[in-house]
């Protein structure tokens, strides 16, 4: 696909969708708000407490007075060699997560984020409306960003991140619909790699968990493990860490996994190579990409590249065809109030929503042919946190 044409067939249409998107908004309850708000105060206060009593009246929110206490205590967390407690990329859960302190901290952390960034901020923008804005040129691969408000940071796991996502609601009268696409990376992988074993368990229906955990005789969890990292080249270092065991025995799982799926890893070498020379990387319908570090003489550095190329490779891919499935889902349902797109999900509201998701299903999973079927969950319900 020409330039020209990825433009006049995806990214120009999609743009319109993105914002009636924006201009339609989507309700929130801002009186559940407060109840909210209030529950989690309740679960933060005595936590709160416990770490007072520990390290002393301190602000919590104050990285520097953080690390001060827990440095009194023997812990010293690091990030890239400086002082951090950020919780995504610091040390702080795997070197002393087993301490009551830190995994007290840990939940203190999840439900101040929640209270400020969800409950405080929705609740002064004093509307039942919010009209976030969906920006398409927001990342390097071609997925969606979205701020003001950021509808992509809302929780989707766990019980308190159900009660966050309850505060989004439908107009009176109507429901909410939410179709996700199942597992779209694998098939995306599977698509572009022609691995005969990849795409003969999606086409059989086959669960790819579930088909690494028999044919490697391991646990289920651990295989999910295994098949979200081990296919973005995943290092044994990062799968000895996931899977709490040693390195000799995380790099005999990875080979172990990659015998399943050779043609997997000749197309990615290949793929590597190719970009070394190029410089760049071609999703599945021509967006290039520029990647960097892949001849770089050192590892780290190098391996990160090989990581990234994937990655954005699949990602990329994969907003592709969650932008094909909006203009045809938008084209053959005119009426359909469609809301929110956060990575592979279309959150929508109308007053016939079993007869309107069910269109919504066949327009996303014939949105494009592949060499695997694509295969959309559905779920209805009176707001976001309770779609079923």
């Amino acid at each position: 696909m020409t330039t020209y044409e990825y433009f006049h067939k995806i990214e120009y249409p999609v743009s319109k969708i993105f914002n009636d998107m924006s201009n339609r908004g989507t309700c929130i309850d801002p009186e559940y708000i407060k109840i909210l708000q209030a529950n989690l105060e309740s679960q933060r206060a005595p936590i709160e407490e416990r770490i007072k009593n520990e390290l002393g009246n301190i602000n919590l929110n104050s990285p520097p007075q953080l690390l001060k206490a827990f440095a009194l205590k023997g812990i010293t967390p690091t990030k890239q060699g400086k002082p951090s407690t950020d919780k995504k990329n610091s040390d702080l859960y795997r070197r002393w997560g087993h301490l009551p302190l830190v995994k007290d901290y840990g939940e203190w952390n999840d439900l101040n984020t929640l209270i400020v960034s969800f409950c405080v901020k929705y609740l002064e923008r004093n509307t039942s409306i919010v009209h976030p804005f969906f920006n398409q040129t927001g990342t390097r691969t071609g997925r969606l960003s979205c701020s003001d408000p950021n509808l992509l940071q809302i929780p989707k796991h766990g019980e308190n991140g159900k009660l966050v996502r309850s505060m989004f609601i439908p107009r009176p009268g109507m429901l909410l619909g939410d179709c996700d696409f199942g597992q779209i990376e694998p098939r995306i992988l599977a698509h572009v790699s022609k691995d005969p074993n990849l795409c003969n368990l999606f086409r059989e229906g086959v669960d790819f968990h579930s088909f690494t955990a028999e044919r490697l005789k391991i646990s289920r969890d651990k295989a999910k493990v295994l098949n979200l990292s081990v296919g973005y080249r995943a290092t044994y270092k990062s799968v000895s860490q996931q899977l709490k065991c040693g390195e000799k025995e995380a790099q005999n799982e990875i080979d172990k996994w990659w015998s399943l799926f050779p043609t997997l890893r000749r197309w990615q070498d290949g793929l590597i190579f190719d970009s070394k020379r190029s410089g760049f990387c071609a999703t599945l319908l021509g967006r290039r990409i520029k990647i960097e570090d892949l001849s770089h003489g050192n590892s780290w550095r190098r391996e990160g590249a090989e990581r990234q190329l994937i990655n954005n490779i699949t990602q990329g891919s994969a907003a592709e065809v969650m932008k094909l499935a909006m203009i045809k889902t938008v084209q053959h349902i005119p009426y359909l109030g469609l809301l929110i797109q956060v990575y592979d999900q279309l959150v929508f509201e109308s007053s016939s929503i079993e007869q309107v998701i069910s269109a919504v299903k066949y327009c996303m999973e014939s949105c494009i042919a592949l060499e695997v079927p694509l295969v959309v969950d559905c779920k209805t319900g009176p707001n976001w946190g309770e779609v079923v």
